[in-house]
């Protein structure tokens, strides 16, 4: 599934909407993130704040770097070149962020709701 939203950035700013993007993404992790965020306030307190940073903890280390590469490209596209280092930085990066949150993010989820519990 994480692979879905970049594959989707990537063609439609291939199309020739490559600002439009960068500003899609930043408006649609702005958004998701608020709403995540409020609703985890008013659900569970400053408890539910701190599962929703621990929920996104060891992956969003990894998933913003590559992001920004990519929203840096596409804004500053006419004077800024894509290269064979950024596709694979971002690659790395992206598949370094999808295992980090299988193996290593249930784990941390569970023992963070154990101490709260």
């Amino acid at each position: 599934w994480r692979v879905m939203p970049l594959a989707l950035a990537v063609c439609v700013a291939n199309l020739g909407f490559r600002r439009l993007t960068a500003a899609g993404i930043l408006l649609w992790t702005g958004f998701a993130a608020g709403i995540l965020s409020v609703a985890a306030v008013l659900r569970m307190g400053l408890c539910g704040m701190l599962l929703c940073i621990a929920g996104i903890f060891p992956q969003y280390i990894f998933y913003v770097p590559a992001y920004l590469l990519l929203i840096r490209y596409y804004y500053r596209y006419p004077q800024s070149e894509w290269n064979g280092t950024k596709t694979g930085f971002t690659v790395m990066m992206i598949v370094a962020g999808i295992l980090s949150e299988v193996y290593l993010n249930p784990g941390i989820v569970r023992w963070f709701v154990k101490v709260l519990t």
